[in-house]
């Protein structure tokens, strides 16, 4: 029994390792934030929405973020679900944060596990030890926010996606579509992702020979997914007659996507504007509503719903069309700065708010850019190693050209958000097992150069 048991903790050495390491650097920032950070647990942008809709889900039993409002389709149900559970079982905030920091301390592991099953040992090991310093998701992993529960569920639909790839066990497949509906209804950025995926299932070999099996396959992971995610749409139609997953699309395109393009024209005519103020007040009058403007982090979410989104996507479209070559321009700077934003400088200035004699100076500019030169680093380093290792990287052309397609389709749909590193999150751990191979391969080349 104890030599079983042995054998099972060097087995999982590397495992047990990067769990304990990740939460212990997690738990720092748990106290930091408790006693220093600026809002606690709830000063990001969406923390207080989530904790008033699962209290409201324990309080009426339905997704209120008000009663006499109605009910609410603006989040996706999971990550309420989760807090309203742990907030049932301990009624404390810091209760959910701290089983939340378990849940965050997990993902590391499972980053480590996808690259170990993709690249090597090695790569797998630095990749996921960059993943747990990195700030965005440390700063997440500790406020009241869904990313921790999104990628325990996003990366085990990786690693079962990959592992069908080699295995060809349709299990694999159906798994990686469960784990992939559970992300989406934790965040559902990721609800057109699963037609990227099966579009490389399709394609995996040539067509011609395995058309069937790969139609097949393809059709079991996207019914899987669908089948997952089919509960909450359903609610959507029955309560609003909306069979979608959320009503979000229109509201960020509107608030984000446009207002994000008309300050960057206004920046390159040499005026600095921010438009959000602007197109609230219109919305507000087009739509005839009279919000409570010092109450608006909460009275905002009453437009974040099925009933207004035709407006905000009809008004959004109408600004973007104005000019679309200008936006396709606006959205590839936006792009760029997507894979190079550091959350380092906003993250550690908010959770030392209130340290006393704090250097102000330092979160920027050099932690600003200091986190963006690391950024651009990684991507340095990552096309040096395409460039002189392109024989060897072609021999994994497959999987590369997932990360990538992975990477790009997250851009497309997040890059103008004005929060890019947490946006770039779910690829984060793709991006560092990129940069990690592409570290090692430069070393060898540069050992066998030596020899």
């Amino acid at each position: 029994m104890m030599s079983a048991f042995k054998n099972s903790v060097r087995a999982f050495r590397a495992d047990i390792f990067l769990f304990f390491l990740a939460l212990a650097v997690q738990l720092v920032i748990f106290v930091i934030t408790l006693f220093w950070g600026t809002g606690g647990f709830l000063w990001s942008s969406d923390a207080e929405s989530y904790f008033t809709l699962a209290k409201n889900v324990l309080q009426h039993g339905g997704f209120y973020v008000d009663i006499s409002w109605g009910p609410s389709a603006f989040r996706t149900p999971l990550y309420p679900l989760f807090v309203a559970v742990l907030y049932w079982l301990v009624p404390k905030l810091e209760f959910v944060i701290f089983i939340q920091n378990l849940v965050g301390a997990a993902s590391v592991v499972l980053v480590y596990r996808l690259g170990q099953m993709l690249f090597s040992n090695r790569v797998a090991f630095l990749a996921s030890l960059l993943f747990l310093f990195e700030s965005q998701r440390l700063q997440v992993t500790n406020q009241l926010m869904s990313e921790a529960l999104f990628l325990v569920f996003f990366i085990p639909a990786l690693i079962f996606f990959f592992r069908y790839r080699s295995e060809k066990r349709i299990l694999l497949i159906a798994a990686s579509a469960i784990f992939l509906g559970l992300a989406t209804l934790t965040k559902p950025i990721t609800q057109f992702l699963p037609f990227v995926m099966a579009a490389f299932l399709l394609f995996e070999r040539p067509l011609s020979k395995t058309w069937r099996r790969n139609g097949v396959t393809a059709a079991v992971f996207l019914s899987g997914f669908l089948i997952v995610i089919s509960p909450w749409v359903i609610r959507n139609g029955i309560r609003f007659d909306e069979w979608r997953l959320s009503p979000l699309g229109g509201t960020n395109l509107y608030f984000v996507n446009a207002a994000h393009f008309l300050q960057y024209k206004a920046k390159d005519a040499g005026v600095f504007k921010e438009f959000q103020e602007e197109l609230t007040d219109k919305a507000l009058r087009d739509l005839n509503l009279n919000l409570d403007r010092s109450d608006w982090v909460r009275q905002s979410i009453r437009l974040m719903e099925f009933e207004y989104e035709p407006y905000f996507t009809r008004e959004a479209m109408r600004i973007i069309s104005a000019d679309p070559l200008a936006y396709i321009g606006v959205h590839a700077r936006r792009a760029a700065a997507f894979f190079i934003d550091s959350s380092l400088s906003r993250s550690a200035s908010a959770i030392t708010f209130h340290m006393p004699n704090r250097p102000d100076w330092i979160f920027y500019p050099y932690l600003y850019w200091g986190g963006r030169f690391v950024w651009m680093g990684i991507w340095l380093t990552i096309a040096a190693a395409f460039i002189l290792n392109w024989r060897m990287i072609k021999t994994r052309t497959w999987h590369y050209a997932f990360f990538f397609t992975a990477m790009l389709y997250f851009a497309a749909l997040a890059a103008m958000n004005w929060d890019a590193p947490r946006m770039r999150l779910p690829v984060n751990p793709l991006i560092f097992l990129l940069f990690a191979e592409s570290a090692f391969l430069l070393l060898d080349h540069l050992r066998k150069k030596k020899a």
